[in-house]
Order: C-alpha cells, then sequence, then structure tokens
C-alpha cells in the first residue's frame, strides 16, 4: 500500500522573515520529514495579499452559494457574464485567470 499523498496548497502566508530565510526554513523542515515540494514562492505586496484574499472571499462565498441553493455552474457563470470554462478556472483556484475574474466579479 503506497502512502504517499500529493496536496495542493493554494493561499498566502505572513511571516516575520524574507523569502530567502523563509525558503531556507522551509526546505530544512520538509527535508526532517522526508518530504518534497515543487513549486514556487513569492514575495507579495500588501496590496497583492489583498486582492488574493479578495478574490478567495469571492471564490468561497460562489462555492457555498452554488452548493446551498444547487446551482447549475454553467447557469451561474452564464448570469456573470463569463465564459463557462473561465469560471470552472476561476473557481478551481488556478491563478491564470483569478485577475480577470475578479476585476467582473467586483
Amino acid at each position: 500500500m503506497n502512502n504517499n499523498y500529493s496536496i495542493k496548497i493554494n493561499g498566502t502566508l505572513q511571516a516575520d522573515v524574507d523569502k530567502d530565510a523563509f525558503n531556507e526554513e522551509f526546505n530544512q523542515w520538509l527535508q526532517t520529514k522526508g518530504w518534497t515540494f515543487t513549486g514556487a514562492t513569492s514575495s507579495l505586496a500588501n496590496k497583492e495579499i489583498d486582492e488574493d484574499l479578495q478574490v478567495q472571499d469571492i471564490r468561497d462565498r460562489l462555492l457555498r452559494l452554488i452548493k446551498q441553493r444547487g446551482l447549475q455552474k454553467k447557469y451561474v457563470a452564464k448570469e456573470l457574464g463569463m465564459n463557462y470554462n473561465n469560471f470552472i478556472t476561476f473557481l478551481s483556484g488556478n491563478r491564470n485567470d483569478t485577475y480577470t475574474t475578479k476585476e467582473r466579479l467586483l
């Protein structure tokens, strides 16, 4: 039985160290666990953090509304005037279309 799992992390972390120090400590911690990380880290300006939190809030509210009311995602995308595939990309948390979608929703 294989007990390896892949976990996607999507969010913002606030720390009291800069990106380089964080990366070093994060990688050391991963090594002590025998885990690996594939991805990238970057520093964000306060404005970017606020925008990321706004986008995540919109995404969470839409997903709750869709689930609570049993709405079809195609219908919601149409009502928002959005391409269905872009809407699904936004809901999935993929950052490729996040800011375009946020501008439409705000």
